[in-house]
């Protein structure tokens, strides 16, 4: 049922969009570009299943590199909203856990650019393993996709999104159907440690 995964993040980003209206203020920035990134993130791991290894990783790096552009640039928006209207930082659970997810994240894409050249690194450093870095790099990505969506739900707390939806049963309903991309994206993960291509074995 991946159809189903990407209409329920199409249908949020959407929702979220539409309610924020980008551009209205320096905070409907904030709301959007997260919101975009979480469903580029979890199509960046949907679509790494995908065969054809070269296709899979160039896609897989462009998209998440939007991603984190959005999430450095949603971060910046309510950073500045709150410096202007003098409100403290990192002092709700959505704050904190969104500053700690942002910081994991930017290791995580280090850590990715890593194993894309970790075969090349590996014929000059014996201790380097591809197959291993490639699948610790999967891994640390479920974790680092476990911390964005808890980092949204808890943002779906926050008075701006519960004004909006005022019905307890609308909001359960919104949770409840984003949990459906993440465990979808975390149950169909590739956690093989295959070399990916011929090409790469030869290589290895």
């Amino acid at each position: 049922m991946e159809f189903f995964a990407h209409i329920v993040l199409l249908a949020f980003v959407a929702f979220i969009t539409i309610s924020a209206v980008p551009g209205s203020s320096l905070f409907s920035w904030h709301p959007t570009c997260m919101a975009l990134a979480t469903l580029l993130w979890t199509e960046s791991l949907i679509s790494f299943r995908r065969p054809s290894p070269s296709w899979r990783v160039n896609v897989h790096w462009g998209v998440n590199a939007t991603a984190i552009s959005l999430a450095i640039f949603g971060f910046l928006s309510i950073y500045r909203n709150k410096e202007e209207n003098g409100k403290p930082h990192f002092t709700t659970y959505h704050g904190i856990a969104g500053i700690s997810t942002l910081g994991l994240l930017l290791i995580q894409t280090m850590g990715g650019n890593f194993a894309n050249f970790s075969v090349f690194i590996g014929k000059y450093v014996r201790a380097v393993r591809p197959s291993v870095i490639k699948w610790g790099h999967r891994v640390s990505g479920l974790l680092s996709l476990t911390a964005v969506y808890t980092t949204l739900i808890l943002g779906l707390c926050s008075f701006w999104f519960t004004a909006i939806v005022s019905s307890t049963v609308v909001w359960t309903g919104v949770v409840l159907s984003l949990l459906y991309p993440y465990l979808y994206a975390i149950f169909n993960a590739d956690f093989s440690q295959r070399k990916g291509s011929s090409k790469e074995k030869a290589k290895n």
